[in-house]
């Protein structure tokens, strides 16, 4: 029974743990704040491994940081393509 108690109180700390990084990591990445929100996303996931929601947001979450920031690079690179053509 007391061993019962301890894993259970073992994993309501990992899954409290990882319910606290996966939200700031979804709070992070809203803000554009990409590296320091998929690290967080990460840790969740490695704190529950079986969590296929945190596993689905860290995909969804990478895939949408690198289209930003290709869109941005894509429109740095379109801005100089213009500006050296006024030039």
């Amino acid at each position: 029974m007391r061993r019962l108690q301890l894993t259970a109180a073992v994993l309501l700390v990992a899954g409290c743990a990882g319910g606290w990084d996966y939200r700031k990591g979804i709070d992070l990445t809203e803000e554009g704040r990409y590296e320091e929100g998929l690290e967080k996303i990460q840790k969740a996931t490695q704190a529950a491994p079986g969590n296929a929601e945190y596993r689905t947001a860290l995909v969804n979450r990478r895939l949408k940081a690198v289209t930003s920031l290709l869109r941005a690079a894509e429109a740095r690179m379109t801005a100089g393509a213009m500006a050296d053509a006024e030039a």
